[in-house]
């Protein structure tokens, strides 16, 4: 019995043996060529270290992405808190508002004295006759203006002010960005507008129009993404800046 036990002790001990050899083995052998392969991969995937430029279109293009993906997380308006308020399903008529002191200068003939507030003035009134359950979004810098002209612009119920150097979660970036002109087509990535029609600030809201809004409204139209109209024997483009809109 006691040479059955001594063999059998034995024999467990060359099975223990002979597992830690295999252990030993086995990492002696695969743990250097494994180091070995990722080296390589390492050595094989290095960057080399070398610094390219952006061209112009390049950073346009990165900017406008950032801003893209920015717009697609947003859950608020892109104007203010107060058009927050207003809740979903707006129905908006956007105009930029800039001077010829604003970025971009491509609006020398207005000044805020002699045309942007009566202009504004009329606009409003227009609508609250002929479209009374629209709201007037005003994308604006205040660029020179005074104090009391910037408060009367926040004196109509029917009007929401989008201050370019303000805009929630954006602030001010973009308005360094967009030509003045297009600030009125932010609406397009505002998930609290329904529809949206992109208008000029000079050009008055007449019965006419008014007749082909809600033609657009209508049932029968329901399935046309796109209002675009022309109001003269001139207006050949495709789409007028501020004469189109879309169901959103």
């Amino acid at each position: 019995m006691a040479n059955i036990h001594r063999n059998r002790g034995c024999s467990l001990s060359q099975c223990c043996l002979h597992i830690l050899v295999f252990l030993i083995g086995f990492l002696v052998v695969s743990l250097p060529s494994s180091f070995v392969i990722i080296q390589r991969g390492k050595q094989h995937f290095k960057k080399p270290d070398i610094k390219y430029e952006e061209t112009q279109e390049q950073r346009i293009e990165k900017e406008f992405n950032k801003i893209y993906e920015d717009f697609s997380q947003w859950n608020l308006t892109l104007c203010s808190h107060a058009s927050y308020h207003r809740g979903r399903h707006q129905k908006v008529i956007s105009i930029s508002v800039y001077g010829k002191e604003s970025k971009f200068i491509d609006n020398q003939m207005y000044s805020w004295t002699t045309t942007i507030l009566p202009f504004f003035e009329l606009l409003v009134s227009e609508m609250n006759q002929l479209l009374p359950q629209w709201i007037l979004r005003v994308y604006i810098d205040f660029t020179g203006s005074t104090k009391s002209q910037r408060k009367h612009f926040y004196k109509f119920s029917n009007v929401d002010i989008c201050d370019m150097n303000n805009i929630p979660m954006f602030g001010s970036s973009l308005h360094k960005f967009l030509p003045g002109r297009m600030w009125r087509f932010l609406p397009i990535f505002d998930p609290y507008v329904e529809y949206l029609l992109s208008h000029d600030l000079d050009s008055p809201i007449v019965q006419r129009e008014t007749e082909t809004i809600k033609m657009w409204l209508s049932k029968k139209q329901e399935k046309n993404f796109f209002y675009i109209a022309r109001d003269h024997i001139e207006h050949s483009s495709f789409i007028l800046g501020g004469l189109w809109g879309a169901s959103l």
